[in-house]
């Protein structure tokens, strides 16, 4: 019961929240959009379907190759968390391409599924600004062409604090 009241109370003070950025989806480009605009110091509310799913990898649980392994890098070199999570969640690391030119070489990790949605979401709890809302988004409300509120399907709104 008693953590049952601390929920409730802490969902209240919620509701009535503005928030700088709201990023609607948990998955990997959510995860970083949320985890990047927290960083920088905006308010940020990530909703998603099921926050248990937060960061989940698809069958083939693997960062990296030419393509990938490029953004990866990337987004590790502007502060994201991809690489992090996926070198904590390691179960093998591989060169690919070694056949070929070291233009073609391209590094990959396969990670443990269930590690690595566990520490999406460990290191997303532990981000300052960002909080969190597991529901379904049925609607915007939009005024003279600005995002205002986001409807969702509880009927909760969030309110969204212009910038510009």
């Amino acid at each position: 019961m008693t953590f049952f009241l601390l929920f409730h109370v802490k969902q209240n003070k919620m509701f009535n929240s503005r928030y700088d950025v709201i990023v609607v989806g948990g998955g990997h480009a959510g995860a970083e959009a949320a985890a990047s605009s927290a960083n920088l110091g905006a308010k940020t509310l990530l909703v998603t379907m099921n926050l248990q799913t937060i960061g989940q990898m698809s069958c083939n649980p693997a960062m990296g190759g030419i393509a990938k392994g490029q953004i990866v890098r990337e987004i590790d070199a502007m502060g994201g968390y991809s690489g992090v999570v996926s070198d904590l969640t390691a179960i093998q690391f591989k060169m690919l391409n070694k056949s070929k030119g070291p233009a073609m070489w391209s590094p990959r990790v396969q990670s443990d599924r269930a590690q690595f949605a566990l520490k999406w979401r460990e290191l997303l709890e532990k981000t300052p600004n960002l909080d969190f809302y597991q529901d379904m988004v049925v609607g915007l409300i939009v005024e003279k062409i600005k995002l205002k509120e986001l409807l969702l399907a509880l009927e909760i709104r969030f309110i969204l604090n212009l910038l510009f």
